[in-house]
């Protein structure tokens, strides 16, 4: 099995087709736009109540086609929500 990640900056179609043509796993990072940001918009939003006490992730995926695209992908979406406490308080 051979794998490719890389950044936003190879998200280029030829790139996919290239990776996909030579049977290579690929997860490449893809720049923000509306129609990525609609999709997980629901996600996006701060949970009712207290935060976690740690580090929650969600993971998901669904079908996209880029406008320069020339077929829709599998686009998996990973968000992790981090809640730091404040500075702790002083006392004294």
């Amino acid at each position: 099995m051979r794998f490719f990640r890389g950044d936003a900056a190879f998200a280029i179609p030829e790139l996919y087709k290239t990776l996909e043509a030579e049977r290579y796993y690929y997860a490449i990072r893809l720049r923000a736009n509306r129609v990525l940001q609609g999709r997980i918009a629901h996600l996006l939003k701060r949970p009712v109540g207290r935060p976690p006490k740690g580090v929650k992730r969600i993971y998901g995926d669904f079908e996209y086609q880029a406008a320069s695209g020339d077929k829709p992908r599998c686009v998996t979406r990973i968000l992790a929500a981090i809640h730091r406490l404040r500075s702790p308080p002083v006392l004294g």
